[in-house]
């Protein structure tokens, strides 16, 4: 995959790792921090798990997930990541590896942003570019602390509507799943039947309405 500048400098525009950079300075902030770009296979893996992490990967086209290896040779699915999102905020700069797997949903292109230079620089787009990331690293450790309160609901069919609520509803109250179904109990933490199975109760009983990837939550019928 090959992207023309302005092609790349539309996506970080848009990026919250560039918000309140003026767009014509972010080829200017691209080279005072020595930026580079590298283009991934569907199936390829970014990062593995303890991978050294010098420097904050941006996604500029394509689709990542985030998974963390299991002791069994399997993975849970810790997040997905589209153009714009990096997904390297929530690594503490003092740690330096990656403490979770980055693979490549399908073919994909990524900015990386050196860490050193970007923690060394005065000048004020990269002092806003730091802010951000900084912002950003909060709002996945509030992610990180949503997963661990969800893999500690006992009830599958609780740990269900826990992540089908924390989704964002259309206007017609349905709710896109981004994940399969088997991807969606790599997510959870759960068998893949085990879901299949809770969902089609959950159905049976009027809790939920599913069509495919769409998903209606009946919150008259819910039960805790």
């Amino acid at each position: 995959m090959e992207l023309k500048d302005e092609e790349i400098i539309k996506v970080l525009a848009g990026s919250p790792v560039f918000r309140g950079v003026p767009q014509d300075h972010i080829k200017d902030v691209i080279v005072e921090l020595g930026c580079s770009t590298c283009s991934f296979a569907g199936q390829d893996f970014v990062a593995h798990a303890g991978d050294a992490l010098r420097k904050y990967p941006v996604l500029i086209a394509g689709l990542v997930e985030a998974r963390l290896p299991k002791a069994d040779g399997g993975y849970t699915i810790v997040g997905r990541f589209g153009p714009g999102e990096s997904f390297a905020e929530a690594v503490p700069t003092t740690l330096r590896v990656s403490p979770v797997d980055i693979f490549c949903v399908e073919e994909s292109f990524v900015a990386y942003i050196p860490a050193a230079r970007l923690e060394a620089s005065d000048n004020n787009d990269c002092l806003r570019v730091r802010a951000n990331i900084m912002s950003e690293m909060s709002k996945k450790i509030s992610e990180l602390s949503y997963k661990l309160t969800l893999f500690a609901e006992p009830r599958l069919r609780n740990r269900l509507l826990m992540y089908l609520q924390s989704q964002d509803e259309q206007g017609n109250g349905e709710i896109t799943l981004q994940y399969n179904r088997k991807e969606l109990a790599s997510y959870l933490g759960v068998n893949d039947k085990a879901l299949s199975r809770e969902l089609r109760r959950m159905q049976d009983e009027g809790v939920i309405e599913v069509s495919g990837k769409h998903v209606r939550i009946n919150s008259n019928k819910q039960e805790t």
